[in-house]
């Protein structure tokens, strides 16, 4: 059932420990996000309306494999999650009448991104918010090394070119509204902040890359693309005593909340 399957997705996408006013916002989240799929003009999957990769669409975990994630809180979390969906039961966020595009991710530097500089094209709930909560998170800032050799040879597999290293490795930094790495040259060459997220695995776009005569040296800030909702701010302004809709109002400004027809 639709509820079953939103309960899938917030127990894969959101620690079960979080806030329950978190795990509700979550749930309208997630469920948005369906909608939204199901709604499309030109579906993306040709087996279904949604899949369970989080890099393309949402995660999603059965019950057994939630049993064997958390062990003996099984019982504890999967009461909790339930609970946070079926308070919530048919509740989606809407702009302008339409199901809106409710992307969400763990972590921002503080505050989100516009969609816009992400992705390209300009929607206006999902734009710059602050988001303090964010740098509480545990491991907020993390460190990614590479030797310059193999920091190079990284660059010419993605690049298909012989990298020059006369040139001087880091310049003309580009960053979006909420500082973010749009593009970087490195070694003379244009890249897409978001590509230098893949190659190099980071966990967002936020970082600083400094370099030396023998590494290079990332250091990042946050976890995800940073758009719409973040999951670890939702929860800071949960333990503020924010309610879900007031989460959602704050990272998706201008939607409303409206009940599914029966």
């Amino acid at each position: 059932s639709l509820d079953d399957y939103i309960v899938g997705v917030v127990c894969a996408e959101m620690p079960a420990e979080f806030c329950e006013e978190a795990l509700k916002a979550q749930a309208v989240a997630a469920r948005t996000y369906l909608i939204k799929k199901l709604s499309a003009d030109l579906p993306l999957h040709s087996d279904g309306d949604i899949c369970t990769d989080h890099t393309h669409c949402q995660a999603y975990i059965s019950s057994n494999m939630a049993k064997e994630k958390w062990g003996s809180n099984y019982s504890d979390y999967a009461k909790k999650i339930k609970s946070a969906v079926i308070s919530t039961k048919g509740e989606y966020l809407a702009y302008n009448n339409e199901p809106a595009n409710t992307v969400f991710h763990s972590c921002s530097n503080g505050i989100t991104e516009k969609s816009a500089d992400v992705w390209g094209g300009d929607i206006p709930y999902l734009t710059n918010v602050n988001s303090e909560g964010d740098y509480t998170k545990k491991d907020y800032q993390s460190c990614v090394n590479y030797s310059k050799n193999d920091f190079i040879a990284i660059l010419e597999n993605h690049l298909k070119v012989k990298i020059d290293d006369t040139i001087t490795p880091v310049s003309n930094v580009i960053l979006s509204s909420g500082n973010n790495v749009m593009s970087v040259d490195l070694f003379g060459h244009r890249i897409n902040g978001t590509d230098i997220r893949k190659i190099f695995s980071l966990k967002a776009t936020s970082f600083t890359l400094e370099y030396t005569e023998k590494e290079f040296i990332f250091t990042v800030s946050g976890s995800g693309h940073g758009v719409g909702m973040s999951q670890y701010g939702a929860n800071a302004l949960a333990k503020s005593n924010h309610s879900y809709s007031e989460i959602l109002y704050h990272y998706y400004p201008g939607t409303k909340i409206v009940k599914m027809n029966k």
